[in-house]
C-alpha cells in the first residue's frame, strides 16, 4: 500500500510556471494565479512595478518577478546586493532579517529577507537576485506576517524550484 501511494505521488504532474520567454521556470504554490495588470498597479504603485506577479486569492501573498533594465554581471552580484541592502535599510521602519548568498540549481543568487510596513500591516519579503542575460532578475516572495506561517512551506518550495534556462 505504501509503495503504491509513493508511486502515485511520484507521477503526479508538476506544472512549472515560466516567465521571460521561458528563461525562468518555477513552481508556484497551489492556488496561486497570475495577478491582473490592474491588481499589479494597485499593489505595486511605483514606476518599478514587476512585470509578472503570481498571487493567492486574497492578494496577501505574492511572487513578483522583474527582469530589470539594470546591468548585472555574475561577478558584480555581491556589490549589487550590498547596494540593494543599503537602499532598503534607509526605509523607515524596515527590519532587515537576513542577507546572504545562496545557490539554486547551480546558480548563485543574492537573498535579502526583511519585514516592511504596508499601509495596514507588516509584510515579510524575501528578495532574490541573480543575473539573467546581463541584467538583474529580481524575485520577491512576499506575504503578510499574519498569513506567512500558513504559506511558509509552499514559498520555500517555490524558491527552491527556480531554474534559469
Amino acid at each position: 500500500m505504501k509503495i503504491g501511494l509513493l508511486l502515485f505521488l511520484l507521477v503526479i504532474p508538476v506544472f512549472a510556471e515560466t516567465a521571460f520567454d521561458g528563461k525562468l521556470t518555477f513552481t508556484a504554490p497551489a492556488g496561486f494565479r497570475l495577478m491582473t495588470a490592474e491588481e499589479i498597479s494597485h499593489k505595486f504603485p511605483s514606476s518599478n512595478a514587476p512585470q509578472v506577479v503570481y498571487t493567492n486569492e486574497t492578494l496577501s501573498c505574492s511572487i513578483a518577478l522583474t527582469h530589470s533594465k539594470s546591468r548585472l554581471a555574475p561577478d558584480k552580484l555581491s556589490a549589487f546586493m550590498n547596494f540593494l541592502e543599503s537602499s532598503l535599510r534607509r526605509q523607515p521602519g524596515l527590519e532587515m532579517t537576513s542577507s546572504e548568498r545562496i545557490e539554486l540549481a547551480g546558480v548563485g543568487w543574492g537573498r535579502l529577507i526583511f519585514i516592511s510596513q504596508a499601509v495596514d500591516q507588516k509584510v515579510r519579503n524575501e528578495m532574490l537576485a541573480t543575473p539573467l542575460e546581463g541584467r538583474a532578475l529580481l524575485v520577491n516572495l512576499n506575504c503578510t506576517t499574519k498569513d506567512y506561517p500558513s504559506y511558509r512551506k509552499s514559498l520555500d518550495f517555490c524558491r527552491e524550484s527556480f531554474r534559469i534556462q
